[in-house]
């Protein structure tokens, strides 16, 4: 997850959301491609973690504003926490 500082005003964090959500738009976007193009279990498999990745720094910058994360965002987090399975434990709980 994303640390925020102490001195961090919600104006930069807000700002923060849209570079995050590129982040989710691009690493969803490699994903479907790497799915169409049939690579390897591996390369797939980090493509979905790449997504979840972008998915909860979003989620979780969203929550430092006090806003409630949009229920697309969460089932898409919880789907690819599926997909990705104990990797994705790793990945949130490093």
């Amino acid at each position: 997850m994303i640390a925020h500082q102490g001195w961090e005003s919600d104006a930069v964090r807000r700002r923060s959301l849209g570079y995050l959500f590129e982040e989710v738009v691009t690493a969803r976007d490699r994903e479907q491609s790497q799915s169409r193009e049939r690579v390897s279990a591996e390369a797939l498999s980090a493509a979905r973690l790449r997504t979840l990745r972008a998915l909860l720094d979003y989620a979780d910058m969203i929550e430092s504003l006090g806003w409630p994360v949009p229920r697309v965002v969460h089932m898409d987090i919880v789907l690819r926490r599926s997909l990705c399975g104990p990797m994705a434990e790793r990945l949130i709980h490093p």
